[in-house]
């Protein structure tokens, strides 16, 4: 059930190149990893802008093993972050400037920015979890955490990020940990198969949507949101990317839940999914406002990557709305999809 993308290092030469969709500068960054004979790697991000070439930035000749050496890049504000070989890197995506870096990252492919541009990663074999100033200066960081091992996803709700990572005990493999993002402190570990299991799932009586994209098979339809099936989505129906096109669960006695998750985009395939348009943030209407809501921001949102959103107590609702408010776009189609909505 990991949940991270890996380069794979072949024994002979190769060249393998990432494309990644970037913002309203219309540069695109392309990733690659090339092999030598003495069996290093060297990394070069090359910057295309009208499919000319811009600037190359190469990192040389470091020797991959089999943890992730190179992640996938993040991009925010014009600048590009990338942890390469142990080392943080924010790079100016105009001109390849190095703007910081930081050194004893750990291996990892799973980092995360915040609205304020402080950046959070995981390291597989330590540091466990880091957080760093938008200066690049170390805010604080999270050495060992005894028998949690292994962190491979993490994103982040309000004044918490949430580590996905292994356990010792094999009889329950799969832990959730959450941190305060302020301090690094840790607030509450739970097992994920137990916390979040279809015994305590919280079901609603009615599920209905403001559109719905038609097609012949009708596939597309919102009770795909509830058919614990990441392959099927929900597709809004109106013009472009249906921005205030909403979802809304409802039940004539008062439902109680403390946690949801949110499943944003088309996860059939990867291709679904970078095709279509992806919730980017999303507002949460309780009881019409009666109870307190929010808008929830998802400044990174990768395939198969499940929002978690938990509120400080146990809410009592009626009625729950999830308005789309902000989309990535596709590259193919002018639609946003979820895939599925869970409360517990």
């Amino acid at each position: 059930m990991k949940k991270i993308f890996l380069l794979l290092i072949l024994i002979f030469s190769f060249s393998l190149t990432l494309s990644f969709a970037q913002d309203s500068s219309n540069i695109d960054i392309r990733l690659n990893t090339s092999a030598n004979e003495d069996a290093s790697v060297d990394v070069s991000l090359i910057a295309y802008k009208n499919n000319q070439e811009l600037w190359v930035k190469t990192f040389p000749r470091f020797y991959m093993t089999e943890l992730d050496q190179v992640s996938k890049t993040l991009t925010r504000k014009n600048n590009i972050y990338v942890i390469i070989n142990n080392i943080v890197y924010k790079i100016d995506i105009t001109n390849g400037d190095i703007i910081y870096k930081f050194e004893g990252a750990g291996a990892s492919n799973s980092l995360i920015l915040d609205d304020e541009d402080n950046l959070y990663f995981t390291g597989y074999y330590g540091p466990f979890l880091t957080c760093l100033n938008k200066d690049g200066t170390k805010k604080w960081q999270v050495d060992d955490m005894k028998n949690f091992f292994w962190p491979y996803e993490i994103f982040f709700d309000d004044d918490l990020i949430f580590v996905k990572c292994d356990h010792s005990d094999e009889n329950n493999p799969q832990n959730l940990l959450s941190f305060y993002k302020k301090t690094g402190k840790l607030n509450m570990q739970y097992q994920i198969e137990n916390y979040f299991s279809n015994a305590s799932k919280i079901k609603f009586d009615t599920l209905i949507a403001s559109s719905t994209l038609q097609s012949n098979t009708n596939r597309y339809n919102v009770s795909n949101l509830i058919d614990n099936n990441s392959a099927t989505a929900w597709v809004e129906g109106k013009a472009s990317y249906g921005i205030n096109e909403y979802v809304e669960f409802s039940s004539t006695k008062p439902k109680y839940f403390q946690n949801i998750i949110i499943k944003p985009g088309y996860l059939k395939t990867f291709d679904t999914y970078t095709q279509n348009g992806v919730p980017k943030k999303i507002q949460i209407i309780i009881d019409d406002g009666k109870v307190q809501g929010r808008t929830i921001s998802f400044p990174n949102t990768y395939f198969n990557n499940d929002i978690l959103i938990t509120f400080p107590q146990k809410i009592k609702a009626n009625k729950v709305k999830f308005i789309i408010k902000d989309v990535i776009k596709g590259s193919k189609y002018e639609d946003t999809c979820i895939s599925e909505i869970s409360f517990y």
